[in-house]
């Protein structure tokens, strides 16, 4: 584990947020929820499951290859490689479906189309 990592970690390992949640969920708005499937940094199911039981029907759980930023693996893995996208294609950062799961999501809540 890097020295950045284990930072990380020990900034974070207990952290909490039900609290916060559960007073959110009293407004009863819908909620997006993108859950990368190579996340690092939290347990995505468990954070899914939290989200359904606070959230129930207002939280829509989208799952995408992206770690926790959301961007691709392949880019998060390699600096060069994250760098040159970036430069070159920088909508290429962030994995397939999150730029669309999130349009859909703000097209269904506003109406839009």
């Amino acid at each position: 584990m890097t020295r950045e990592r284990w930072g990380f970690v020990q900034r974070n390992f207990r952290a909490d947020a039900t609290s916060d949640l559960t007073r959110a969920a009293t407004h009863h708005m819908p909620w997006l929820l993108l859950a990368g499937e190579h996340d690092r940094n939290v347990d995505v199911h468990e954070t899914a499951e939290v989200y359904r039981g606070i959230f129930g029907r207002d939280v829509e759980v989208t799952w995408v290859d992206a770690v926790h930023s959301m961007a691709r693996p392949m880019v998060d893995d390699s600096e060069f490689i994250g760098f040159v996208t970036g430069v070159f294609w920088p909508r290429a950062l962030l994995a397939h479906g999150v730029i669309d799961s999130y349009r859909g999501f703000l097209d269904q809540v506003t109406g839009s189309h």
